[in-house]
């Protein structure tokens, strides 16, 4: 199977979705195809902000990081020439969201979907989320099937294939398949398919947070050397576009790791490992792809950071191919960025909903991290090589929690030992349920 990610929408329409080699990845691609306002309206709205408020910012009106109702609003009464105080926040909010309709915007949709575009688009709309061969939605059904089997990133060969398997995960009942992907393809209807986990019982916990083993040891490939732990220069590029993303993706902080544990928290198996260390390009080539503008989205992992079973989580990521483009040029660090999660309950809601918080900070990360897939590991974050920045969205607390600097791992620990972050239960919660 072709290796790589994509959406799936209701139809079966494939859209190439991989943050390594574009610049959007799944939940870029599910926003703005649901936020309903296109990107030359967005870009009009920000130059019309920019002159209300003298010219001197281009401030984002309808943006991932949210809507700025009072604004829109604003914009709207000048527009229309309608006499509003502009001090009548209610009014003007009320004025926003009527010209949001207006102009098309799905109010549902950026009220309750957009701080979780990709739960949105397989809950609501019935997509599937592809991680090469890792498929997510809401229902496995014979429809979701048909899908699957026509999705372009199957190859001939794979029609005969009994080896390698697909991994299917159900969102809505939390099951998951494991299929041949010769009996895949054959398969008439999803009756009969083998469940990974039985029908009539819950999953107590996620079968991608099982830990398989409590270390991430390091390999050797013909003619290299041994990789190593230890901080070094990262020659991955980093261009202030990737910052501006930062601050608008919220990310709390940026962190060093090893390659190789980054690829072990996103990934399969060592096989699919090994499958996308021989696809990935040279480094020079995706520094290529930055330095054009092509890829504005840094290696990324999006981590559940609330108390509770599913503390440590990871749920999402970019970067898979550049760990590999690292490895590949002998280097043993990358610096990821970090988005911590922190769930809400809302009634049907994909995962219960999930909300990137401006309030966290490096001290909020769990202390053990558990992989995205069936078959990843979990990674204990004392493995962590440095810290690059501690607490990105500074300017947005009142006060600020932690400055946002370098850290050593010994500075991080005398801080995180202090009692100033969060109690982390989930390693004792799982104790109970898992040995490992």
């Amino acid at each position: 199977m072709e290796e790589g990610e994509w959406w799936l929408d209701e139809d079966g329409y494939a859209t190439f979705a991989d943050g390594d080699v574009g610049d959007a990845n799944h939940e870029m691609i599910a926003w703005q195809r649901f936020i309903g306002i296109d990107e030359d309206t967005q870009s009009r709205l920000r130059k019309k902000a920019s002159e209300l408020l003298g010219g001197h910012v281009r401030p984002d009106v309808i943006s991932m990081t949210g809507i700025d109702w009072t604004m829109l609003g604003l914009i709207h009464a000048d527009e229309e020439n309608i006499d509003v105080d502009a001090d009548n926040e209610d009014l003007l909010e009320e004025l926003g969201k009527k010209y949001f309709v207006e102009l098309g915007g799905d109010l549902d949709f950026a009220e309750n979907g957009a701080n979780d575009a990709r739960g949105w688009a397989i809950e609501k709309h019935n997509w599937i989320r592809v991680a090469d061969n890792n498929f997510q939605m809401w229902t496995f059904d014979d429809d979701a099937l048909k899908r699957i089997k026509g999705h372009e990133g199957w190859e001939s060969e794979d029609e005969t294939d009994e080896e390698n398997h697909a991994t299917i995960s159900e969102q809505s009942t939390g099951l998951w398949w494991d299929v041949p992907y010769k009996e895949l393809l054959e398969a008439v209807t999803v009756n009969g398919i083998k469940r990974l986990v039985p029908s009539d019982v819950e999953p107590t916990v996620p079968k991608s947070m099982k830990p398989i083993r409590t270390s991430i040891p390091t390999r050797s490939r013909p003619g290299e050397e041994k990789w190593e732990y230890g901080i070094g220069d990262n020659p991955l590029l980093r261009t202030k576009a990737h910052d501006d993303w930062a601050l608008d993706m919220k990310v709390n902080a940026v962190v060093k790791m090893h390659p190789e544990d980054f690829l072990w928290l996103t990934t399969t198996s060592e096989e699919h490992q090994e499958r996308i260390y021989d696809e990935a390009q040279p480094l020079s080539k995706y520094n290529e792809y930055v330095a054009a503008g092509q890829n504005l989205i840094p290696p990324v992992l999006y981590i559940n950071a609330s108390n509770g079973l599913y503390r440590g989580a990871v749920v999402g990521h970019e970067g898979r191919h550049r760990a590999s483009a690292l490895l590949k040029n002998g280097e043993h660090e990358m610096d990821v960025s970090l988005i911590l999660h922190t769930l809400y309950s809302r009634e049907g809601s994909f995962g219960g909903g999930m909300y990137p918080s401006r309030q966290n900070t490096i001290l909020d990360l769990p202390d053990v991290l558990y992989g995205e897939f069936e078959g990843s590991r979990r990674f204990d974050t004392k493995q962590l090589l440095g810290i690059v920045q501690s607490n990105v969205q500074e300017q947005y607390q009142k006060p600020s929690k932690l400055k946002n600097g370098p850290m050593t791992m010994d500075e991080f620990y005398r801080l995180k030992n202090s009692g100033q972050n969060p109690p982390d239960t989930l390693s004792g919660i799982l104790e109970n349920l898992i040995p490992w």
